[in-house]
């Protein structure tokens, strides 16, 4: 099953942010953020790392 991070891509797109800025803001690897964008399984201390920076609750 494929999983959508349709949310976060939105709040990304209000914040006018793009991917590699929340990576290296966000503390988190570039690989991470692309198995977000091809809609892969990711380890949840990622996710969570992404939510604070985001102040966000979940994608």
């Amino acid at each position: 099953m494929k999983l959508s991070y349709k949310k976060l891509w939105v709040k990304l797109v209000e914040l006018d942010m793009k991917k590699t800025e929340l990576a290296k803001k966000a503390g988190i690897s570039s690989t991470f953020v692309a198995k977000l964008g091809n809609g892969f399984n990711t380890t949840i201390c990622m996710q969570v790392r992404a939510c604070k920076y985001l102040d966000c609750e979940t994608f």
